[in-house]
């Protein structure tokens, strides 16, 4: 009895279940000893007593130990239904966040494509003119970059909506007696979101992959139809290049015939004025031409009183400045390391100068064009058409003698850019004669004697006398060149006064001054004008080779300029380093050296070494006191505290050269 109280009803069990099988076996033999004995028979009924007695008491003592252990077993099952449904429920609560925000987001995809795809349709039919095809090429460049920055947003929403549905289960699991109709409503709420997700995106692909064959066929059409009228549009600009030039060769022929038969006839005495009229009024074309000079995204246009000005289709920008005068411009910023003021603003005037083309134009044949457009009256202010039209005279001319290097249309729009640069900066559309003369016959090609010529012949009177007024305005238009390029400063600035004086002063007179006079003034380099034959030494200088080594940076042969030393012998500077104003220990800023734009003779190699053993004798303090300039230094009024040298303290002896 003792054993059945134990607490555990294993043990319980199999003690049971051994002593049944004891029983078992005694009865089995006891069978076998005496069936019919009545003490058998009393004793199988004690026994069988026995075997009821301890199959009750095992009953009863598990009756008692189930119950608790099924209790701790349902409470455990209780626990774990309770974190699974709380588990559940988090969940569906993030399965629904989650459809929702991929809702929105392809409604938000839908919508904008939607969006463009009206607005591609508003643009519709292709342009009938350049300017409408340019406006939609534009319109649809930008769309292409936008198209491009939300291809990886749609991609990457498609993705994500895959992903979710792959993961998403078909149907729903059996739940257990536990869940609540509420997680129920919950998973079929999710299971429609999902669905609405599929169709959303569905549709939201093929709109897209529809909208893009769309934006992609109109590019199409569009560049197509561009290409085709910019090639019409460069036809008929070279047939009304063609025009012009039979217009210039039939004008002559018909002028003569229309004279002769005044003569003969004896009357209407003012046709012949009127012949040239109708001339000029011909050349007075749209100048449609010059569209040509500018290449997409950028467009000429015409401001109301005929100034050019640029629309770059691609910044949304506007410009009053060519886009390759911009980039020539641009591109002197690495002469901002030459020293010398006078240097580096003829370096940049000899890029306009190539540029321009203007290193072709000789002289004698711009003053000729200028007597062809009866150009005579330096007061008067030219108007666009007209300047266009001298303009295209040039250049006409220059590209029969050089037709691989001039563009015409190009040249043109360039050159008449930089002169509404240099002296319309206000862009009125307007620009007097002398100014035009006066620029183009600076940077024109020919010795520069004659070109000092020239430049007094446009302001000096019939007589050939110039006074300070003339002269002034003279040196006014000179000096807006290097202005243009920021340089104006170390010339003298704007005050031409102290110019004119000096002049006058080199003269000995105080009215009036000759051309020889002049000349002989120019010839020593006056500060206000000095990058003028500088600029002229610059061209001379570009192809040549001296058979010399630099004694600063070693470099032989020198190439461009040569600067030699007339205090040491044997000591070379090219132009890299003089321009750098790089010197060695023994050489001092004050000692006097003479340049070379060409290779140097035998008759000034003997000159220079004789000056040198001159100069060998001569300390450092004299060449301090005794400073050589290269050019006629001008004290200004109000800038003399600011005024940079050209050269700076080192001197140079001018040689000649065109």
């Amino acid at each position: 009895m003792r054993i059945l109280h134990k607490p555990s009803s294993l043990k319980i069990m199999a003690m049971v279940r051994s002593s049944l099988q004891k029983v078992m076996l005694f009865l089995q033999h006891f069978q076998r000893m005496a069936v019919t004995s009545p003490g058998y028979q009393k004793l199988c009924k004690d026994i069988q007593t026995d075997v009821d007695t301890q199959t009750d008491l095992s009953k009863r003592a598990l009756r008692g130990q189930i119950p608790n252990t099924k209790a701790q077993e349902l409470d455990k099952f209780r626990d774990v239904d309770h974190i699974h449904i709380a588990s559940r429920r988090e969940c569906l609560e993030a399965g629904a966040e989650k459809w929702t925000g991929l809702i929105a987001i392809l409604e938000e995809l839908w919508l904008w494509v939607k969006l463009k795809d009206e607005e591609l349709t508003r643009q519709r039919p292709v342009g009938e003119d350049v300017h409408t095809l340019l406006q939609q090429q534009v319109s649809l460049c930008a769309l292409h970059k936008e198209l491009i920055g939300q291809r990886q947003d749609v991609d990457g929403t498609l993705n994500q909506v895959c992903l979710s549905l792959s993961v998403q289960p078909a149907t729903m699991e059996v739940q257990s007696s536990t869940e609540t109709a509420a997680e129920t409503a919950q998973e079929e709420k999710i299971r429609q979101l999902a669905q609405v997700v599929q169709d959303q995106a569905f549709e939201v692909q093929q709109h897209w992959e529809r909208f893009s064959a769309q934006a992609a066929s109109w590019q199409h059409q569009v560049d197509w139809a561009l290409g085709k009228l910019q090639d019409l549009q460069d036809a008929m600009n070279q047939l009304e290049l063609g025009l012009l030039e039979m217009e210039n060769e039939n004008w002559h022929s018909e002028e003569r015939s229309m004279v002769s038969c005044v003569l003969e006839n004896g009357t209407i005495g003012n046709l012949h004025r009127q012949l040239q009229c109708s001339h000029t009024d011909k050349r007075h074309l749209s100048h449609d031409f010059l569209s040509v000079s500018v290449q997409f995204p950028w467009q000429r246009a015409v401001f109301h009183n005929g100034v050019p000005y640029y629309i770059n289709h691609e910044q949304q920008t506007t410009s009053w400045d060519h886009p390759k005068m911009t980039q020539l411009f641009q591109s002197m910023a690495d002469l901002s390391q030459v020293r010398f003021s006078a240097y580096r603003t003829a370096m940049k005037s000899r890029r306009l100068q190539k540029a321009l083309c203007l290193d072709l134009l000789e002289l004698s044949r711009a003053q000729s064009v200028f007597d062809q457009h009866k150009l005579t009256h330096n007061e008067q202010l030219l108007e666009i058409p007209c300047i266009i039209n001298c303009l295209c005279t040039i250049y006409h001319e220059l590209q029969q003698v050089h037709p691989d290097l001039v563009n015409i249309p190009l040249c043109v729009d360039l050159c008449l850019n930089w002169l509404l640069k240099v002296y319309d900066s206000g862009r009125s559309g307007k620009v007097q004669v002398l100014s035009m003369k006066i620029g183009l016959f600076s940077l024109s090609k020919g010795p520069i004697k004659d070109k000092y010529k020239y430049l007094f012949a446009q302001v000096a009177s019939a007589a050939g006398l110039c006074n300070q007024r003339q002269l002034a305005l003279l040196l006014h238009n000179g000096i807006q060149i290097p202005h243009q390029f920021g340089e104006a400063a170390a010339f003298g600035g704007s005050n031409m006064e102290p110019s004119v004086r000096s002049c006058f002063q080199y003269v000995g007179r105080d009215d009036v001054i000759e051309l020889q006079q002049f000349v002989d003034w120019m010839h020593l380099e006056p500060q206000s004008m000095v990058w003028l034959p500088v600029l002229h030494r610059v061209a001379s200088a570009e192809t040549a080779k001296h058979q010399a080594r630099c004694t600063i940076c070693k470099e032989c042969p020198m190439v461009g300029f040569r600067y030699r030393s007339l205090k040491h012998f044997n000591y070379n500077v090219c132009q890299t380093c003089f321009f750098s104003g790089r010197i060695t220990k023994d050489h001092h800023l004050s000692y006097p050296m003479v340049e070379y734009c060409t290779p140097t003779t035998s008759g000034e190699d003997v000159r220079d070494f004789t000056k040198v053993l001159k100069n060998k004798f001569r300390s450092k303090k004299y060449f301090t006191k005794h400073p050589r300039l290269g050019y006629l230094p001008v004290q200004t009024i109000l800038e003399e505290e600011h005024l940079e040298t050209p050269v700076g303290f080192l001197s140079m002896c001018p040689e000649e050269y065109e």
